[in-house]
């Protein structure tokens, strides 16, 4: 929707990278021309007049799994300051095997932080295990960072979490969650809904991947007079 004539507006978008924790292609399908740069693609919505509303269907059809490039994720962003509380539970994992390091921490998460839905301000690991609670960036950014102090290798992943019986993008489904290599292969992590390896009820489709500050956008437009928002 615009508020103003945009001769030539275009939307940009993250395209899918990994579904249920593994490297995944997508292919986008479009109602209007699109165009895939990377890992983004772009639409071509053309020009339209003031407080107008345009429908555009997109479509990710998935393609099958990937090859991942490198089983070594980006140096884990770890909280400057942590307290003595988060060093110590970090430190309680400290003589277990890699995997049960892994499985340890996602029990300790599930059986001590609640998990309290969506909260729009990001509170951070130490709240969390302060608190014992959080949503989903909390579990997290809370999982993230005792498995990394552990030298387990993460990723902290942004996408949505599908019931399976949906097959549509909706702002309800935004989440966040994390993905660990488990010493063969990527693995789901999340301590939010509970689903570690894979979920019964849920298809997580990552977006992109929450390196250094907890930015970026699923979708972004060249003109601040245009509004994009999802029907789901």
């Amino acid at each position: 929707m615009a508020s103003s004539v945009v001769p030539d507006a275009q939307v940009e978008g993250a395209l899918p990278m990994s579904l249920n924790g593994s490297s995944y292609e997508f292919r986008v399908e479009s109602s209007v021309p699109v165009v895939v740069e990377g890992k983004r693609f772009r639409l071509a919505v053309v020009s339209f007049g003031p407080f107008a509303v345009k429908r555009v269907r997109l479509l990710f059809v998935g393609m099958g799994s990937k090859a991942e490039q490198s089983v070594v994720s980006e140096a884990y962003p770890l909280t400057a300051a942590p307290s003595s509380e988060l060093i110590a539970l970090a430190e309680s994992f400290a003589g277990l095997s890699y995997q049960e390091k892994i499985r340890a921490v996602y029990r300790w998460m599930v059986g001590n932080i609640k998990f309290t839905g969506i909260d729009r301000q990001v509170e951070g690991a130490t709240y969390a295990l302060s608190k014992k609670a959080g949503d989903c960036t909390e579990h997290m950014l809370l999982a993230g960072e005792l498995l990394a102090r552990n030298g387990v290798q993460v990723r902290r992943v942004f996408g949505v979490a599908i019931p399976r019986l949906s097959r549509r993008v909706s702002p309800m489904f935004f989440h966040d969650w994390l993905e660990v290599f488990d010493g063969e292969a990527w693995e789901l992590f999340d301590s939010a809904y509970q689903a570690y390896g894979a979920s019964p009820d849920r298809d997580y489709i990552g977006f992109y991947q929450r390196e250094g500050e907890l930015s970026g956008e699923a979708f972004k437009v060249n003109h601040k007079a245009i509004g994009v928002f999802l029907d789901g």
